[in-house]
């Protein structure tokens, strides 16, 4: 069981049940977005308003760092909590559409109209690999695109400066991979003035893997810098394990159908 108590830098400590217990707006708040996840909830909480570092720890949960100017904290709670709110409310959406939706193709949809809708991103796009090619090619998208993927060549290929950005990194190497500054950013030059165009300005690409084959990658553009934080970025990673998950159970399905009616014409 979770202690009560967070230590702090300099032996101060600050009691967590007498914190969520004597703020009710906040109790009530986490106790509606997360369920039975209150300890990562209570984590991602406190990086938010405090900039502190927690980690799981025998006894409690340890402070390891502090990043924020506590002097702005009064002004930032509000808008760290209504943001809290939009991450688990994008992934508790997700995970509904996923259990209710059977095929592949709107279920990419639904996660990228859920991205744009619920989780207050710019714009969000799902790109599957083209093998012969290497391209990555758009499969659906929802959001404020306004003829963006139309206008950029995204490559799974390291050798092309068109696949060293988010998606294709993420592609290629079947791991998360944030671009924190499109204005600053080297490697975002192929794509830097038709994003900024729009309003781009940081964006996080995960894969979506079918066993030990990286098929393609959610894509989502926030419209501020830094954007993702390392909590919310494992918890997007997560949401599309799961939806990767999702896809090749389908595929599964799929295989296993299309298996029983070749038995079924044989042995007509």
């Amino acid at each position: 069981m979770m202690s009560s108590w967070i230590e702090r830098p300099r032996c101060r400590s600050l009691s967590l049940a007498a914190r969520v217990e004597g703020t009710p707006s906040v109790r009530a708040a986490l106790a509606s977005i997360v369920g039975k996840r209150f300890d990562h909830v209570v984590r991602t909480y406190y990086h938010y308003m405090y900039g502190w570092d927690i980690v799981s720890a025998e006894g409690g949960i340890r402070v390891l760092s502090e990043t924020v100017d506590h002097g702005n904290r009064d002004l930032d709670q509000q808008d760290a909590l209504a943001r809290l709110r939009r991450v688990y409310s994008f992934l508790n959406s997700t995970n509904e559409a996923i259990v209710r939706i059977k095929q592949p193709e709107p279920l990419f949809d639904e996660a990228c109209r859920i991205a744009v809708e619920v989780g207050g991103f710019r714009m969000a796009w799902i790109g599957l690999v083209d093998s012969e090619t290497g391209q990555v090619r758009p499969v659906t998208h929802r959001g404020f695109e306004e003829g963006y993927l139309q206008k950029i060549f995204v490559s799974a290929r390291g050798s092309d400066s068109r696949g060293r950005g988010p998606t294709g990194t993420a592609v290629r190497e079947g791991s998360v991979n944030i671009c924190n500054d499109f204005e600053a950013d080297p490697r975002m030059g192929p794509w830097r003035e038709e994003a900024l165009k729009r309003g781009y300005k940081s964006s996080g690409a995960f894969p979506l893997q079918i066993g030990d084959r990286v098929v393609g990658a959610l894509t989502m553009y926030a419209p501020e810098k830094y954007w993702f934080s390392s909590e919310e970025v494992e918890l997007f990673k997560s949401l599309t394990e799961n939806i990767s998950l999702a896809v090749g159970a389908m595929e599964q399905e799929a295989e296993l159908r299309d298996y029983r009616d070749h038995l079924e014409r044989k042995h007509a």
